[in-house]
């Protein structure tokens, strides 16, 4: 409604002016209209409705906003050159800001779109999609998007962290503690152009490749065994033996003064230095040289004819 105006005449007391009742009827409506569109004393507003553009009531400001639930309420879009924030900012989505100096924590719900700013803290508890991000200080990531992300400090990450690769992927599984590699992503380790070790899982098998000098397993024991850990297959003891088995029976097993072999060892070919000592021998023994002359080995009960 148009403000009302009070018709005072042409002149004092000549009779064409509004009367005591009328002007102050026009006072009233005036008021009332101030008293809609400002608040009634206790709330002050700038506009009305969804229109709104300040609300300040007795803690809470609101820009945009008609019942502020913040000391600072702000509802829409905010362009502004510099923010300067010491307490805790929550933002639902900040776009296009020159620069943040948050020297407290801001935590960015929808983060940014497009702001190469520097931030001394930032804590990122919902989704964040960040085109160029520099965190000097201590961030706390819950899930965060970026495509340039330099950090100084110290960087949390509460949530799953992906790390995509042009073929594969790497993803470090929060809930499991776990880092997890697709099949054929491979572990690298080394400075040359295809790395020195490799781990990979792919096509159902497991590898581990080195391709620069020796390949050590460092260790007090060595244990080899199969998959679920009930049998071994070999078996080295630091400052002791080596022990290799077949299906969880040890067959041979290094000692100070040799080696002991259980059950048959089956040879073409065996050349013996030093002295054989058992209890008897199989085949013809025709083959057999440094027998004692005339020495009859079959009727001596040295060999026996299976």
């Amino acid at each position: 409604m148009a403000k009302l105006g009070i018709n005072t005449g042409s002149a004092p007391n000549d009779g064409t002016g509004d009367g005591l009742r009328v002007g102050g009827g026009k006072v009233n409506t005036n008021f009332d209209e101030v008293y809609a569109a400002i608040g009634d004393g206790t709330t002050l507003r700038i506009g009305t409705g969804s229109t709104c553009a300040i609300t300040i009531g007795e803690s809470f400001v609101g820009i945009g906003s008609t019942i502020p639930a913040h000391l600072l309420d702000v509802r829409g879009g905010i362009g502004a050159t510099n923010i300067s924030i010491s307490g805790i900012a929550t933002v639902v989505d900040l776009r296009g800001v020159t620069a943040i100096d948050a020297t407290t924590t801001a935590t960015i719900e929808a983060a940014t779109a497009a702001m190469p700013n520097q931030f001394e803290y930032i804590n990122v508890t919902g989704m964040g999609t960040i085109n160029n991000l520099n965190v000097s200080g201590v961030s706390t990531l819950g899930i965060a998007t970026a495509t340039n992300f330099s950090v100084s400090g110290v960087t949390t990450f509460n949530q799953d962290v992906q790390f995509p690769g042009a073929s594969y992927n790497v993803l470090w599984d929060q809930a499991t503690s776990k880092f997890k590699f697709d099949d054929s992503a491979k572990c690298v380790f080394g400075s040359a152009s295809g790395g020195d070790l490799l781990i990979y899982h792919t096509g159902g098998n497991s590898t581990i490749k080195n391709e620069t000098g020796e390949f050590r397993i460092v260790g007090n024991d060595i244990r080899l065994q199969t998959q679920n850990g009930s049998e071994d297959y070999l078996l080295a003891v630091d400052g002791g033996s080596v022990s290799i088995f077949y299906d969880h029976g040890k067959k041979l097993e290094t000692t100070v003064s040799g080696v002991n072999i259980t059950g048959i060892v089956t040879a073409d070919n065996a050349n013996v230095a030093g002295v054989v000592t058992a209890t008897s021998f199989t085949g013809s023994g025709s083959g057999l040289t440094g027998i004692e002359a005339g020495l009859d080995a079959f009727s001596a009960g040295m060999f026996s004819m299976w």
